[in-house]
């Protein structure tokens, strides 16, 4: 019973995937990764809140510098910072992932491509815009 209602609590604050999965292990799993991360957060908050005066540690602040969220197919080609010289590509693998019932990447992400093509496309703009956007001596990781 409390699983049931513990579902029902996510889908009323936004995550209404988690009710349209057909199976109930399914729906618990999301529910476990979307409470995990929240439990997560909490404790890095009260982590930095606590740090000085129990940890002995200085707080220190968050970076200033947001999460970009874009098409890196249209990213990399503007880009005009320094150069990285470590780059972690997390891209699909086109092995058409977003199509199998995998609990949490479509509630909590909103979905994603992970065709074929969409995971050359990718490559491309990385290989296209090489030089822009690592050093000579850059580590890729994917």
């Amino acid at each position: 019973m409390c699983e049931y209602l513990g579902i029902s609590e996510l889908a009323e604050k936004g995550y209404a995937e988690i009710k349209k999965q057909a199976e109930l292990s399914t729906a618990r799993t999301m529910m476990d990764k979307i409470n995990k991360r929240s439990k997560d957060a909490e404790s890095e908050e009260l982590d930095e809140i606590l740090s000085g005066v129990i940890l002995g540690r200085p707080i220190t602040e968050k970076s200033e510098i947001p999460i970009i969220r874009k098409d890196f197919c249209e990213w990399a080609p503007a880009y005009t910072g320094p150069p990285f010289n470590f780059l972690h590509c997390d891209f699909p693998f086109g092995i058409d992932t977003d199509e199998r019932n995998q609990g949490g990447a479509i509630a909590v992400h909103g979905g994603y491509d992970d065709s074929p093509a969409n995971y050359w496309r990718l490559l491309d703009a990385l290989c296209t815009n090489l030089n822009r956007i690592c050093t000579d001596s850059a580590h890729i990781m994917f």
